[in-house]
């Protein structure tokens, strides 16, 4: 907003009447935000760092799902414990 007012300053003296604001040169049609916001999730997995951080993510939360579905299992039925955490 700062830079649009500034422009708009700008062109008003002689002289100076090409001054674009960088949000006046970008495209703000409804057309063209769609595709910003739809290319953009691609384009973020393209750069080589965001790619190995999103696996990074992956196999954490997969590990960390898997440490969470075992407890029933080592609890219930290898200790023989119920859900309340008194033996049966």
């Amino acid at each position: 907003m700062i830079f649009l007012c500034k422009a708009r300053r700008l062109r008003k003296i002689p002289g100076k009447e090409s001054v674009k604001a960088p949000v006046e040169a970008s495209d703000r049609s409804l057309g063209g935000i769609f595709k910003v916001a739809s290319t953009r999730p691609s384009r973020l997995l393209i750069d080589l760092i965001s790619f190995f951080v999103a696996i990074y993510y992956a196999v954490v939360y997969t590990l960390l799902n898997m440490l969470f579905s075992i407890y029933p299992i080592v609890f219930q039925q290898k200790r023989d414990w119920n859900a309340r955490g008194t033996r049966a």
